[in-house]
Formats: structure tokens, sequence, C-alpha cells
């Protein structure tokens, strides 16, 4: 069921932009090396013109300039997985310095997205903070997170994705596809398009009042504070708990 259809509508391939260069960042955890590929083999050994939105309308290896990097098999992240250039993530890093576990998605100038072939494993949240874009993120295997926060970038997960606590999908320059089902304490989007098959949580769209919008306003944490759930800010308010490690959803209310 694709969820907002609205979403994502301004959305095009502005992650190729200059932001994606990024200073180096330490990852931890991997149970594979990360490898560089040129995006042209990517496009064709992963296909992605059939599985991501941003390469649908394109075709000649003129149109793929960039690189991919492709983890092997399993990602473990001790930290947060930042889906982000290196100006999103200083963002980022403001809200809550950089920690030893934390990860980029990519690392070297060029690369416009991560592939992980295995399971992702992120103990603490994926957060993509550009409302405008960020690399992309496909993984085809399962994946399990703290919690999630999606701006601009396209993420896709063909495997079952199990959240601790919220996915929230921000703006209408990105897509989150959950291929393979998703389990979390709730889907909550502000104007983000959805598409999710298999195994659903609890889904609201504040901003488009579509969905359980009165169960979300139920299951909010209470420090989270709006005169209505309508007026609620993810990118203000829920980015920046997410970051920190603090709820969205109430442990029991």
């Amino acid at each position: 069921m694709r969820l907002n259809p609205h979403g994502a509508r301004g959305w095009t391939r502005r992650w190729l932009g200059l932001t994606l260069a990024a200073l180096p960042f330490v990852a931890m955890g991997e149970t594979e090396p990360a490898k560089v590929i040129p995006e042209a083999e990517a496009v064709a050994r992963f296909r992605l013109r059939d599985r991501l939105e941003a390469y649908r309308s394109l075709g000649s290896k003129a149109d793929f300039p960039g690189s991919i990097e492709v983890i092997d098999g399993d990602l473990r992240v001790e930290g947060d997985l930042l889906v982000d250039g290196a100006a999103a993530r200083r963002r980022v890093e403001a809200l809550r310095p950089r920690a030893a576990g934390d990860r980029a998605a990519t690392s070297v100038p060029g690369a416009v997205g991560l592939i992980v072939t295995g399971k992702l494993t992120v103990a603490g949240a994926i957060i993509n903070a550009n409302l405008n874009g960020g690399p992309f993120l496909y993984v085809l295997g399962a994946t399990e997170a703290r919690a999630m926060f999606a701006g601009g970038a396209e993420f896709r997960f063909d495997g079952l994705a199990r959240f601790q606590d919220a996915v929230v999908g921000c703006y209408n320059d990105g897509f989150v596809r959950f291929a393979g089902g998703v389990e979390a304490p709730f889907v909550i989007s502000e104007d983000h398009a959805f598409e999710i098959l298999g195994a659903r949580s609890p889904y609201a769209d504040y901003f488009n009042d579509d969905g359980d919008v009165e169960l979300l306003k139920k299951r909010l944490h209470l420090d989270i504070v709006a005169p209505d759930v309508s007026e609620l800010d993810a990118e203000e308010q829920l980015l920046p708990r997410i970051r920190r490690g603090q709820p969205i959803i109430a442990a029991s209310r």
C-alpha cells in the first residue's frame, strides 16, 4: 500500500549534489568492509532502475557518473547510521556530538548511495536530516534499528524492518519503501511518501490528516508538546529526540 501519494512529488536526483562530499568517518562494527563501485555497475547488478524511484527515468551510462558504496554481507553500526552529506551531518552532530559508533552511509566524495546485501543492524537510529536530499540507502536483507528519521533521501528495505521506536518521515522530497514489511510502534509522516508491503504498523500522516491520527495523539510521548498534533514539527521536535536517544512513542499509555 502506498501511503501519502502527495509526498515525494518534488523528489528528483538532488542527492547527487556536492553536499555528498564527506569528511572521513570511521565505520564501526562492520561484518564486511565497504566496497566502492561505479554507479553504472551498481545500477546493472542490483537492477536499480526497477527498485529505486530515482533511477526509473534514467537509462544511459552517461546518467550514472558517480559511485556507490556496497557492503557485500551484513553491516552492524554501534551508533547512529547517518544518511547525509557532510553539511547535514554537522547539523545532526550539533544535536548530539559524534559518538565512536556513528557511521556515515557514504564516506567518499561522489558516492550517491549505500547498498547492504545482507542484514543491517543499527544500535542507534537511521537518520537522514536533509529534507531535500541525501544518499540513498538500499538494504536487501532484514533491518533492525532503534528508530528512523527520513528526510529527502530514498530508502528501500527488501527484508522485514523492525524498529524499537517510531519511524518518522518528514517533508515531501523523500520516499521510503518497506518492501518486506515494517514492525514499529508507529510510522509517522509529515507529508512524506511511504510504501509498505507485508507487515504493517500503526500509521498516521498528521499533516494531511491521513491514517490513525487520533491513535498517534494518544501514543506520543508526554514530553512532546504541541497545541494540536497537526502542528507537530517533525524536524524541530522529533529529529532532536531521535538523535539524542529519547523516545517518540510512550512505552505505555
